[in-house]
């Protein structure tokens, strides 16, 4: 019964992977289309203002936002689990949304001067700040509804709103690139806000018509949760402000081309690996709240870090085979001097695929200032990594950073979660990350010491094995995949 339950449990992590896999894999479609269509239009150099623009967004939102992210869905998920009035929990949610949302357009306002001086080597872009304070506004409000939405379990709603944004992104973004150049950037941040906004909440309200009161009940409940928010708040603060910071010193050191060039980089491989990783806070995140027993909780953490693996390698290996042909088409040939550091983020994102889920554990124990502790220590070790690297080998330093840094991180985080939480990975698992590690890593230095037939020939046999490997562990552990494959046969027979 033991082993149907573990089958059962791969199978529906494959289900909503696949889901939010297949959404993702929509998304990274739209997003390529417009990412071509800027590139072209912007060049490198526009893609660094987008990149550095939606940076300082991100980073005002994690400080003022008071964790509400993370907070109010562990808030409403044992409300909507135990059978509360979970109205009542909305409507205390979106009251302090509200409440984040104002402080945060003021925080964005009064600090303009500070950020316009501090991100870029020549300032003139205090009013642009100003004029973006909207989009802070907007997106805790935001914030707030897919909290709703998650804790709920409206897993179709959340993915439908995901490809409808990228949609959206595509048809209101490009025009204006293409009509006025730069000087679109801040007002296609702030319609893409809105849109975002108008998606979400046309799918909570219906849920949850909208109703908000400033009751002394709700004004303590949400104390409570806001001071388990506050640590979050840091943690989350941390962050984006280390993305922030590796963003700026590249403007100062390099100028907008090169932080265009290492966001084209990062943002190709991060959004091919969403469609993996998409599920873990949708799906994952939630369910891991919810486990009651250390066994149970240590076997769904293995579960999916088992998963992230097996789905992550054949993907990353395919991206490292044809990433000199993606770049060019994907953004423009100016972008290729970008393709050394982003065959080493693969790797790194790889690795990242291990310890992603591990991030998730105190997060679902509601232990903030362990998740303060790990945030900070990827800050503590990017930030330098990122500094020397790139001095001593310019763009590709910039690879070397990610991938030392995450390699970094995840021997700490796996330290930390089995001196905190009494966890430790399972054998077979590490067995299995530590091979596919080794073949990435096998076909990252053919293609960096061949060239031509040799180099395609060789990696694509690394391509081939790591596809197999992981087919064939697959249908072990999925019923599902092991009848498709029974099928192929009959059919190639």
């Amino acid at each position: 019964m033991k082993k149907v339950k573990h089958d059962d449990e791969y199978s529906h992590i494959l289900k909503y992977t696949g889901m939010f896999g297949g959404v993702q894999g929509g998304n990274v479609l739209l997003s390529l289309v417009k990412n071509k269509l800027v590139a072209l239009i912007l060049g490198p150099e526009g893609l660094g203002l987008i990149s550095l623009f939606n940076s300082v967004i991100k980073f005002v939102s994690d400080s003022t936002t008071m964790g509400l992210s993370m907070s109010s869905v562990r808030e409403l998920s044992v409300a909507f689990r135990q059978n509360e009035k979970i109205g009542d929990k909305v409507e205390m949610v979106r009251m302090w949304s509200l409440m984040v949302a104002l402080w945060g357009t003021v925080i964005c306002i009064v600090l303009s001067p500070w950020l316009d001086t501090f991100v870029f080597s020549k300032e003139g872009h205090m009013i642009h700040f100003v004029l973006l304070s909207p989009v802070v506004f907007l997106m805790a409000i935001v914030c707030g509804e897919i909290a709703v939405l998650k804790a709920t379990q409206q897993l179709k709603y959340l993915a439908l709103q995901s490809i409808e944004y990228s949609g959206a992104a595509l048809l209101i973004a490009t025009p204006l690139y293409y009509i006025w150049g730069q000087k679109a950037i801040v007002p296609s941040l702030l319609l893409l806000a809105v849109a975002q906004w108008l998606l979400v909440v046309v799918r909570s309200y219906r849920l949850f018509p909208l109703k908000i009161s400033f009751r002394k009940q709700f004004i303590a409940e949400g104390c409570g949760m806001m001071r388990l928010g506050l640590v979050f708040v840091v943690a989350t603060a941390i962050g984006s402000g280390t993305e922030l910071i590796v963003r700026s010193y590249l403007e100062h050191h390099g100028g907008l081309n090169v932080v265009g060039l290492y966001n084209a980089g990062y943002m190709l491989t991060m959004t091919c690996a969403g469609v993996v990783l998409s599920a873990l806070e949708t799906d994952y995140f939630p369910r891991l709240s919810g486990v009651q027993s250390q066994l149970e909780f240590c076997e769904l953490v293995n579960r999916q870090i088992e998963m992230c693996i097996l789905l992550l390698a054949p993907l990353l290996a395919l991206l490292l085979l044809f990433l000199p042909i993606l770049i060019p088409l994907l953004y423009s040939r100016g972008f290729l001097l970008a393709t050394d550091m982003t065959r080493l983020l693969i790797v790194a994102v790889f690795v990242r695929g291990f310890y992603l889920p591990l991030e998730y554990i105190p997060l679902a124990k509601g232990d903030s200032v362990s998740y303060l502790i790990i945030e900070l220590s990827y800050s503590v070790v990017l930030i330098p990594s990122m500094i020397f690297f790139q001095n001593q080998f310019d763009i590709t330093g910039m690879g070397i950073a990610l991938l030392f840094s995450s390699i970094i991180i995840l021997l700490f985080d796996l330290l930390y979660c089995y001196w905190k939480y009494d966890y430790l990975p399972d054998e077979n698992v590490i067995k299995k990350f530590m091979v596919y590690l080794f073949l990435l890593s096998i076909m990252c230095g053919i293609i960096f010491l061949y060239e031509d037939f040799i180099e395609i020939a060789l990696s694509s046999v690394v391509v081939i094995v790591i596809s197999v490997l992981s087919i064939k562990t697959l249908s072990r552990k999925v019923p599902m995949i092991n009848e498709i494959l029974k099928k192929c046969r009959l059919k190639c027979k």
